[in-house]
């Protein structure tokens, strides 16, 4: 097992290499939809638009045998993997240190160098802690409202319309702002897990 920080979350890693023995993949559709409904009164009415999206997941099996005859299947969701046969593969899992449930958030192929991440697991494992960006943009909300009354109280001119259009121009702000950081950060960690990972270490140190 090897442990990598990142950020202020340290992730527990361990991983199996071994050649390719066999693989499956399969595909799953999920259709959704809604709409269609309406009604009709003596020849008159409407009918709402049918809305239809699909969404598609796939599933690999692969299986691997070390060098020292250890065989394992993995069950792969996303990956969408492209490896045959002899060619020989590392699948990495991570959990955060100390949990014992987690991902698998890379296949490396070693024999064609081509690496799968699954970034909306590695998403899930490395998000910041969502307070301190509440807590900030609350602290923003409160100055600015303070700021803004304190000037309407001062300037007689100042028409409650603005001082409404100017405060709900704040709020949203102070919403929107922690998120989109909230989002880049995590973003930045998951990329910064991506280039940390030693391809040729997965080969010659198994934990």
């Amino acid at each position: 097992m090897k442990e990598l920080r990142i950020g202020s979350k340290t992730l527990s890693l361990t991983w199996f290499t071994g050649k390719v023995v066999g693989t499956a993949k399969n595909l799953e559709t999920r259709v959704h939809g809604g709409g269609g409904g309406g009604y009709s009164n003596q020849g008159t009415g409407y009918s709402a638009p049918v809305s239809i999206t699909s969404t598609t997941t796939v599933h690999d099996q692969l299986f691997l045998i070390d060098p020292g005859g250890k065989e394992r299947a993995f069950q792969l969701k996303n990956f969408d993997l492209a490896c045959r046969e002899t060619h020989e593969v590392t699948v990495l899992w991570a959990a955060k240190k100390g949990k014992k449930n987690g991902y698998n958030v890379l296949v490396y192929n070693h024999t064609v160098n081509k690496a799968a991440f699954q970034q909306s697991a590695l998403s899930l494992l490395l998000k910041p802690w969502k307070l301190p960006y509440w807590i900030a943009a609350l602290a923003v909300l409160y100055e600015s409202t303070a700021i803004a009354v304190n000037y309407a109280q001062t300037h007689r001119a100042f028409s409650v319309g603005r001082f409404l259009g100017i405060g709900s121009l704040v709020w949203i702000a102070a919403i929107v702002v922690p998120i989109v950081i909230y989002k880049a950060m995590t973003s930045a960690r998951v990329q910064q897990f991506m280039s940390s990972i030693n391809y040729q270490e997965l080969v010659t140190s198994a934990p």
